[in-house]
């Protein structure tokens, strides 16, 4: 695995599909989770395997600091690999065609087993460190689904400020924050 980058508790790196698969299954296999992001639940590691293998490749062809990035808890002392709480996303925004735009994405995707502990507050800010200090833009954007207070919360603890709601990506009415490049 390649080490993208790396916060007081988490390592965020690349996908191994056939490695990971079964515990990103907690993520992308929980209705409770993918009902806001997309609302749909992966049935199997099969499944997830196909889908992962899909869509690396287009991460891979926008190239650098572009990422699907999973998110693994540091291991403790001892031990080989830490535990995988969820992924972090920079990529184009997709409209509703889901072709990508220049808006700027940063996400989180976290197994309910680690809601509440601040990890994608954690990622959230290094994702945002990442797509300024590589990407020539002045804004980065977070969008969620409506409800979704949780992921809400996050955005703003990222530094982000809620702009209101928007139907500009995804093809559906999503809350809409920001976060403006630092100045100096």
């Amino acid at each position: 695995m390649q080490i993208l980058f790396e916060t007081e508790r988490l390592i965020g790196g690349t996908w191994d599909p056939e490695r990971h698969a079964e515990a990103a299954l907690e993520i992308y296999g929980d209705p409770e989770v993918t009902r806001t992001i997309g609302g749909e639940t992966v049935p199997d590691v099969a499944t997830l395997v196909a889908r992962m293998r899909k869509a690396l490749p287009i991460y891979e062809e926008w190239g650098e600091p572009y990422a699907w990035v999973p998110l693994f808890r540091r291991p403790l002392p001892g031990t080989e690999h830490g535990v995988l709480v969820g992924a972090g996303l920079l990529k184009p925004l997709p409209d509703a065609n889901r072709e990508p735009t220049d808006a700027i994405e940063v996400g989180w995707h976290l197994a309910r087993a680690h809601w509440g502990h601040g990890y994608a507050t954690e990622a959230g800010r290094a994702l945002i460190h990442r797509g300024f200090a590589h990407l020539d833009v002045d804004v980065l954007h977070a969008v969620v689904d409506p409800g979704n207070q949780r992921s809400c919360a996050v955005a703003e603890r990222c530094g982000m400020r809620h702009v209101g709601q928007t139907s500009r990506w995804y093809g559906k009415t999503l809350e809409h924050f920001e976060i403006r490049r630092p100045r100096g």
